[in-house]
């Protein structure tokens, strides 16, 4: 039988995604993440993350890049090979400037692509899907099993609790192992209202 990795509720509003993301956050989950089909904004101070380092490898590189063809530009032009150009001085800052912004352009981008495909452990063989809805139109609140006192009765009730539409255990297989259990259906076998 299949492992189970976690819980994730299935949400159809935005909104209430980003409020029961706070209130998970709240309850100090270690393993636990939301799911959108687009960037929401909101949701990362509802989940309490801090701005992304990325950034600032990204001004590293650029820097890198501006300084990298300065240095080029020069040595070559002005020590190694001066050519006069129509009278202009060896040392033409003006025409350094194209340069300079293609090295900046060119070495930020290549840093910040290497950087987000290290950083998210791509490319990946198997990537973890827990619900083909999420990329369409669903938004996902995902609770794992590897979390400290982890019961799943009590983690389906609070994701219930929280608003989710349904409620779905994800197992260690892939996709096709993923029991659905809607939550219409266990209010129906509860006597509860639909």
């Amino acid at each position: 039988m299949a492992e189970l990795r976690g819980v994730y509720g299935i949400f159809r509003h935005q909104d209430d995604l980003i409020q029961a993301a706070s209130q998970v956050n709240k309850r100090n989950y270690s393993d636990w993440d939301c799911f959108t089909p687009y960037p929401v904004h909101g949701l990362d101070d509802a989940m309490g993350l801090s701005r992304s380092w990325i950034p600032w490898v990204t001004l590293v590189a650029g820097l890198t890049g501006t300084v990298t063809a300065i240095v080029l530009q020069v040595a070559i032009m002005v020590y190694n090979w001066p050519m006069n150009f129509g009278g202009r001085p060896f040392l033409s800052f003006p025409d350094f400037v194209p340069i300079m912004f293609e090295l900046t352009v060119l070495f930020g981008g290549l840093a910040t692509w290497a950087c987000v495909f290290v950083s998210q452990g791509m490319p990946t063989l198997n990537p973890t899907i827990i619900d083909p809805r999420v990329g369409d139109d669903r938004f996902a609140l995902y609770i794992g099993a590897s979390n400290e006192k982890f019961d799943l009765v009590e983690v389906r009730a609070y994701l219930t609790q929280l608003g989710a539409d349904e409620v779905c255990e994800h197992f260690d297989k892939d996709a096709d192992s993923t029991q659905r259990l809607i939550d219409g259906v266990e209010r129906a076998a509860t006597g509860g209202a639909s």
